[in-house]
C-alpha cells in the first residue's frame, strides 16, 4: 500500500500501466478484471476503468467470465490427444 512503502498522491500501478501501454503499442490484445457492481468506487481499479473507457473492445474479466474459462481450461486438459507412436505414421 502507499502507506507502506511512503508513495503518496501516487498511483501504485505504474508497471501495470505500462505493460498495457505496451501491449497497446504492439497491437497485444488487453484484458482487465472488472467486476462494475463491486468495483465501481474502489480506487484500486482506476487504471481498469480507465482502459475500459479507451478500449470499448478491451476483454473484461468478471467472477463469472473467469469460472466459464477456467471451465474451458480444464476441459481441454481431460481430453487427452492422440500420441503418435511411429515417426512416420
Amino acid at each position: 500500500s502507499a502507506q507502506r512503502w511512503k508513495l503518496f498522491d501516487q498511483k501504485l500501478d505504474s508497471g501495470a500501466r505500462l505493460a498495457m501501454g505496451f501491449a497497446k503499442d504492439y497491437n497485444i490484445p488487453r484484458a482487465v478484471m472488472y467486476d462494475q457492481t463491486l468495483d465501481s468506487n474502489n480506487p484500486m481499479f482506476d487504471l481498469n476503468r480507465q482502459l475500459i473507457s479507451e478500449q470499448r473492445d478491451i476483454t473484461i474479466l468478471t467472477q463469472k467470465s473467469l469460472e466459464e474459462l477456467i471451465k474451458k481450461v480444464k476441459s481441454k486438459k481431460n481430453s487427452k490427444p492422440a500420441i503418435q507412436t511411429n515417426l512416420f505414421e
